[in-house]
């Protein structure tokens, strides 16, 4: 408990507030406290009231005797040295902090953390000095009057000859901000880092190694991190290191969890060994602490480090593990660790720590109130006997909380409390003398990756620039009064509200555990589920039998069928709007019940994988639900008059073998047509599968028809068929899952008995002809290639076609840009569906000195090397098989170099079929050579440079085919010029090519294919009205 002499000296130096603190306290209830273990339950109003009271004195306390005198305050805000007589040092004898009071008086400004992130982003960031320096003089103006005097005459000095000098005034002006920022992120030179650890250890506190540097796109990243750590566990100074995932082991596949765990276990084996005490160098062990950066890896963490400490040699091996207070699943985590944790205690084992650190969602009295549920969980004398506690990167108010709930318990030899770096020297002794030891958490970086850590650092700033941060890296009472209590009253608030019907608790911290909205393999569940898919799809035939009783090769059977189907549209474009959105909203929740056949389906007959089919279903069922709503807004427009076509022809591709018919197929039943959807050969069981989903949901079958034409130039894709694969498909379904609206039976799939079958058939190019030229035919939905497209219209120049046809789509990559992200969005745009999604990119192009950037080549060659390829059936695949063997123009992209070109990545054959590739990286393409102007979809990138922006358009804009441009530039001026003169239909910034908004993404292009009408989803709808 709080001591009675630190009761009285902070009632002495301000009794008035301390009485405050204590009647805001009580106001929330009794102030009594019970005796320890009376916590338990959370409903306990009053021993939180008390123990919030306490935690209020006890943090005033240490603000206090941190609060400097008036010399030694005016002198860290100027940073100058105290004088002769010692002015400056407290009465302890403890120097002020001037770097963090520096810091804490610019982030304290209106604009001191803009002024920050700008300079951080703008200056530091780029690798061209030329860049930096244009930034650093359109901030000069805006430099705070925070910093010292030399500070601020530097940066305008430098801004004033640093366009004409940029190679002196940059590197300068970097190291101006390292100083500025050392207090949040220390310098890792080896040198620097013995006087950093020797300064924050100096009192008997302890330093929790943070290694932080260039974000981890690949294999070859993590294992460079893996080396720095080795070199840090090497030092005899340095006692504890945080390993964070995936920085530490990349390629974290959550669906393949199993394998996961045992891979990340094997890399991280090696660091726990060196952790290990030694007699000729460590006498006693380091302590690896198992960080992670992303909040669904927090069942990956866990499990790899129960699978690391369960080796023998670990045995007595005392090892912590980091848990964010307000992540879902936080509570029940907890629960599993204290019960493994004693197991391995009552077998003779060492104990393990959780430290608990507390996340900064938009409410930041949530945040307060999962930790204090947390701590109430933890802190228990029989949950602590084989967990001990850390408390971390917590507000001072939630760390006093928790060691007064341990002393209340009785375990406070269990919990340790650690500070950031920044925190002001005397604030650390008063936290010290209260609770004992100190841990100080201590992000280092070495100088060569310092630019490469600015989003970190960004991040950083925003922390420290937080109310409770400033109050404890330099608190001022002249100045900080307002912040303290505004921290003061959350915090009460918060605890207030632990324990209260309807809290997160009651759910372990998420709505539905068992469904998140978006699964990402984080759940045991999901996974188990995946497996089952995945298990079914290797002998699938989903689809098969409504694909083969959909083939006409009659003339006459085709016309009878554009008949009927035209006479159906008339009836059903005479509905009510709101009855076809009606139907709409019935069909997205057939296709959610039908989710995992959808999925099955896809990556039996295309190779999708499993990610990428889960997500083609989910952007179906968005589709569906959007088209609904428009579909009631067609009749509401001012001044038109709705007139809705009888008859659309969808004709989709195979690349989204479910997405793409279902979005066609929505918007021209939203519009009042009825469909002949015609699927593409590869894809036509996904197509199949589809229709037999919405005409279950009540979609009339009269209205959306199949159609395959012509007899298959090869026999069905797939294994020997399985009857209970081709029933329907509400019967095969998950039995977990709902089979969507209750519908009566569907009648036989029509068919004509005089249907020719075997030679003298007409050719399927005639069947194809009659199909897309029948006057009957409204509207044409087309996706495909160019090639196609001319075709259709040769056959009816008049015919209203819409079309997304490929292109040769690039990314441009400035000066100006993130690096980092840079190459991570290239990389996800050129290999998403193994290079075959229609906006996939195909080259990317450097402008001016990004060419020679040794990090960003680095950087692009490990993220490409590190892709994981396999089969669709394989969840640890990230990018599956191409659709057909490469042949032509694929294959010789992906073999053959041409002049002055040369392979970064070189692509491998994987299987005899030549279905599987490794990834390819080109350089030395140009814009003479063949390779940018070909349309071919597969995975291989080429890189090119050019010396300007204006260049790197005219690249951009010269294959012809305009349906997906980007680029990453952080200029603004330089988004708005590419803006203004690139020729494309979907363009992206800072962003991936392939990523789509829905209701806000066209789906056409320019050049090329701008003879068709360019549309997204609503386009879609209004297009097919006449007014």
């Amino acid at each position: 408990m709080v001591d009675q002499k630190s009761d009285d000296r902070v009632a002495d130096a301000a009794p008035d507030a301390a009485d405050d603190d204590v009647a805001r306290a009580e106001h929330a209830g009794p102030t009594a406290v019970g005796e320890p273990g009376d916590l338990g339950d959370p409903g306990d109003r009053g021993v939180l009231a008390g123990l919030g009271a306490a935690a209020v004195v006890l943090v005033r306390t240490w603000l206090h005797e941190d609060a400097p005198s008036a010399g030694a305050a005016a002198n860290e805000a100027t940073g100058g040295a105290p004088d002769s007589a010692g002015r400056g040092a407290d009465s302890a004898g403890r120097r002020p902090d001037s770097a963090a009071a520096r810091l804490a008086g610019l982030l304290r400004e209106p604009d001191g953390l803009a002024f920050a992130i700008e300079f951080v982003d703008g200056v530091v960031r780029p690798e061209d000095n030329t860049v930096a320096a244009g930034n650093l003089e359109r901030l000069s103006s805006r430099v705070p009057e925070s910093l010292p005097a030399r500070l601020r005459s530097a940066i305008r000095v430098g801004s004033t000859v640093g366009e004409a000098l940029p190679w002196a005034v940059v590197p300068a002006s970097t190291r101006v901000l390292r100083r500025m920022v050392a207090p949040v992120i220390a310098d890792a030179t080896p040198s620097k880092l013995g006087e950093t650890i020797a300064r924050l250890t100096a009192d008997g506190s302890h330093v929790n190694l943070a290694p932080v540097g260039e974000p981890v796109l690949g294999e070859a990243g993590a294992a460079r991190r893996r080396a720095a750590v080795r070199d840090f566990l090497a030092r005899d100074d340095i006692d504890h290191v945080l390993l964070a995932l995936p920085s530490i082991a990349d390629g974290l596949t959550l669906w393949d969890f199993d394998e996961t765990v045992e891979r990340v276990a094997e890399v991280l084996v090696p660091l726990y060994e060196q952790a290990l005490p030694k007699e000729d160098s460590r006498t006693e062990a380091a302590f690896l602490t198992l960080d992670f950066e992303e909040s669904h890896h927090l069942e990956l963490a866990v499990a790899a480090l129960q699978s690391i400490l369960s080796r023998p040699q670990f045995h007595g091996l005392e090892a912590g593990i980091t848990l964010p207070a307000g992540l879902p699943g936080a509570l029940p985590a907890l629960d599993r660790l204290q019960q493994w944790a004693s197991a391995r205690v009552e077998a003779g084992g060492a104990r393990i720590t959780v430290r608990v650190v507390q996340t900064h969602p938009s409410s930041r009295s949530a945040a307060a109130a999962d930790l204090e549920r947390l701590l109430d969980r933890a802190l228990t004398a029989q949950g602590s006997d084989a967990v001990r506690i850390v408390i971390a990167r917590c507000g001072l108010f939630e760390t006093a909380f928790a060691w007064l709930l341990a002393e209340r318990q009785g375990v406070a030899d269990r919990l340790a409390v650690e500070l950031e770096s920044g925190t002001s020297s005397r604030l650390v002794a008063a936290v010290r003398e209260s609770v004992g030891g100190v841990l100080l958490h201590t992000p280092v970086v070495h100088p060569r990756e310092f630019a490469a850590a600015t989003d970190y650092l960004i991040g950083r700033l925003g922390e420290a620039a937080r109310d409770g941060n400033l109050l404890a890296s330099a608190f001022d009472p002249a100045v900080d009064q307002q912040v303290f209590v505004r921290e003061r009253d959350r915090f009460l608030a918060a605890l207030n509200g632990v324990g209260q019907a309807g809290s997160r608790e009651d759910s372990e911290g998420v709505a539905d555990p068992a469904h998140p909205a978006h699964p990402d393999g984080s759940l045991p569940a999901d996974r188990e589920r995946a497996r089952r898919i995945l298990d079914r799809a290797a002998r699938s035939r989903l689809g098969s039998a409504t694909d083969a009783a959909a083939r006409i090769v009659a003339p006459s059977t085709l016309d009878a069928l554009l008949e009927r189907a035209a006479a159906a549209g008339a009836l059903w474009g005479s509905r009510p709007a709101h009855e076809r959105a009606v139907t709409l909203r019935r069909a997205a929740e057939a296709l959610d019940a039908n989710r995992d056949l959808l999925i099955e389906v896809m990556v039996s007959e295309t190779g999708t994988i499993f990610r990428d089919a889960d997500s083609d279903v989910r952007a179906a069922v968005e589709l569906a639900a959007h088209s609904a709503v428009l579909a009631e807004e067609l009749g509401e427009v001012d001044g038109a008059r709705f007139v809705p076509p009888a008859l659309i022809v969808v004709a989709p591709s195979w690349s989204h073998p479910v997405s793409d018919p279902a979005g066609g197929v929505f918007a021209a039943l939203g519009a009042g047509a009825a469909v002949v959807l015609k699927p593409a050969a590869e894809a036509g069981r996904s197509s199949a599968l589809l229709c037999e989903v919405l005409w279950e949901a009540g979609v009339p079958r009269e209205v959306l028809l199949l159609v395959e034409l012509g007899v298959p130039e090869y026999p069905v894709a797939g294994p020997p068929a399985d009857p209970a694969q081709t029933a329907d498909p509400a019967q095969t379904a998950d039995p977990a899952r709902p089979a969507g609206p209750a519908q009566p039976e569907r009648p036989a799939q029509p068919a004509d008995p005089a249907q020719p079958a075997g030679p003298g058939h007409p050719d399927t190019t005639a069947l194809h002809r009659q199909l897309f030229t029948d006057p009957r035919v409204d509207r044409v939905l087309l996706t495909g290639s160019f090639e196609a497209a001319e075709q259709l219209r040769s056959w009816r120049p008049d015919l209203p076609l819409i079309a997304s046809t490929g292109g040769r789509n690039s990314l441009i990559v400035t000066p100006s840009a993130d690096v980092d992200l840079a190459v991570s969005d290239v990389v996800a745009s050129a290999f998403a569906h193994s290079g075959q999604h229609p906006r996939a990119a195909h080259l990317v192009i450097l402008v001016g000195s990004v060419a020679k950037s040794a990090r960003f080549t680095r950087q692009l060659v490990d993220a490409v090397a590190s892709l994981r390829v396999g089969e669709a059936t394989a969840l640890a695949s990230g990018m599956g098989p191409i659709i057909r063997s490469a042949d032509g123009a694929l294959l010789d992209a992906l073999t053959t170099l041409g002049d002055d070109e040369r392979w970064l990545v070189e692509p491998q054959r994987l299987d005899e079929a030549g279905l599987l590739w490794s990834p390819g990286l080109r350089a030395g393409v140009t814009a003479a050579s063949a390779f940018p102007h070909a349309e071919r979809a597969g995975p291989v990138l080429g890189v090119t440079h050019v010396a300007t922006l204006e260049e790197a358009i005219a690249l951009q804009n010269s294959t012809g085919y305009g349906l997906a441009a980007g680029i990453h530039s952080l200029d603004s001026a330089e988004v708005e010029r590419w803006l203004d003169t690139v020729d494309a239909g979907s363009l992206s910034v800072n962003r991936p090519l392939t990523e789509s908004v829905e209701d806000r993404w066209p789906a056409q292009g320019w050049g090329l294919p701008r003879v068709w009408l360019s549309l997204g989803v609503d386009g879609f709808q209004a297009a097919f009205a006449v007014v």
